[in-house]
């Protein structure tokens, strides 16, 4: 049997109705959507829909059903990420095709070069069905039907600091971002980056870990 780490400020919110976001303390998060901005993607596990709700709520759409989860904020670094995440305890969903939970990412993974981003993003193509933009947005989407789980990331791509032009391997016309109105009207709605940061492909854990498994 495996257990997931579970902050226990995130189980106190949870337990008496307060957002995660009031449990983040001073930690910057580094996400990759707004308030609603939607990503559609495709992928060889079939088409994935993503929007965002109000703060770190997320709402997943495949196969004509749509699930929703209120994604955690991250309290310090994990494996280059300093974004949200949802690790799928028990079956929080309604079950759809098998599926009865979701084990959930977004965040941004900052690199020096494109070798060590390329790299990354191999390595993140074995765990799970993975598609990229040129620009650096990532989204992997897999069904673990033994786990009755799906598997959902969001990725924002920086090498030193700023999104790519170009990298290897990707297919913009997979993988679609609209912006909300407000974003558009407003300023770019972009998310804070760092840029000292070094991801490494060889740090990110094993699919086990928060319930990443296939």
């Amino acid at each position: 049997m495996s257990i997931l780490p579970i902050n226990l400020s995130l189980f106190t919110a949870l337990l008496v109705g307060v957002s995660p976001l009031a449990f983040a303390g001073e930690a910057k998060l580094e996400l990759v959507m707004s308030e609603g901005d939607r990503i559609v993607a495709t992928t060889t596990s079939g088409k994935i829909e993503i929007v965002a709700g109000n703060g770190l709520n997320r709402s997943y759409t495949w196969e004509d059903a749509t699930r929703s989860a209120e994604l955690w904020p991250r309290t310090k670094m994990w494996y280059g990420s300093m974004g949200a995440y949802y690790p799928g305890p028990g079956e929080h969903w309604k079950n759809h095709n098998g599926i009865t939970r979701g084990v959930l990412q977004e965040g941004q993974q900052h690199f020096t070069d494109r070798e060590a981003a390329k790299k990354w993003l191999d390595q993140q193509g074995k765990w799970y069905a993975t598609v990229y933009t040129n620009s650096g947005l990532v989204v992997s989407f897999d069904k673990v039907l033994g786990r009755r789980q799906l598997n959902v990331e969001v990725w924002q791509i920086t090498i030193n600091g700023k999104p790519p032009q170009k990298l290897e391997g990707a297919d913009d016309a997979k993988v679609r971002f609209v912006k909300s109105k407000k974003a558009e009207q407003g300023g770019t709605g972009q998310p804070a980056t760092r840029t000292q940061s070094k991801s490494k492909g060889s740090d990110k854990p094993q699919p086990e870990a928060e319930g990443r498994s296939r």
